[in-house]
């Protein structure tokens, strides 16, 4: 049997001042937009607030975060294993907060692969995804470019 996964990854609409990323204090952050990929497609799908808009918004709406939710509901419901970086310390815990869903949230990081969990849980130190990609001969992010850059894009 093939196993069939779907990634997923969002970005947040709040501009957090710093390079490190200290997010918490600066809560609800709002997110700007998502994307989610799975082994059945070639493309990804692109989630981001006045969906049905000529415009998007800069901010997704909590219905349209619950939208977003409940697919990724749907899908690991359907044989899809969740896929994400960071998703158990970062991605779920917005979900969460932005779409008012913590139930399904909740279960879905139990249910999910965090890719850089597993790095954390052998190596003993978290590693970002821009490196981790270097790592394998992917060529990672433009220079100078950051997830924490996503509110000012």
């Amino acid at each position: 049997m093939t196993r069939k996964f779907l990634a997923f990854d969002i970005e947040t609409a709040t501009d957090v001042p710093g390079d490190e990323f200290n997010w918490k204090p600066y809560r609800p952050l709002g997110i700007s937009c998502a994307a989610t990929l799975s082994t059945d497609c070639e493309s990804p799908r692109l989630w981001h607030g006045g969906q049905g808009a000529s415009t998007p918004t800069l901010k997704m709406q909590r219905n349209e975060v619950a939208n977003l939710v409940d697919y990724l509901v749907g899908m690991a419901n359907s044989g899809f294993t969740l896929v994400t970086w960071n998703g158990l310390s970062f991605d779920f815990d917005v979900l969460a907060e932005e779409s008012g869903q913590l139930a399904e949230c909740r279960q879905l990081a139990l249910e999910q692969i965090d890719m850089m969990f597993h790095i954390f849980c052998v190596k003993g130190f978290p590693v970002g995804l821009d490196n981790a990609a270097r790592g394998t001969g992917i060529a990672g992010k433009p220079a100078g470019m950051s997830g924490v850059k996503a509110p000012q894009l």
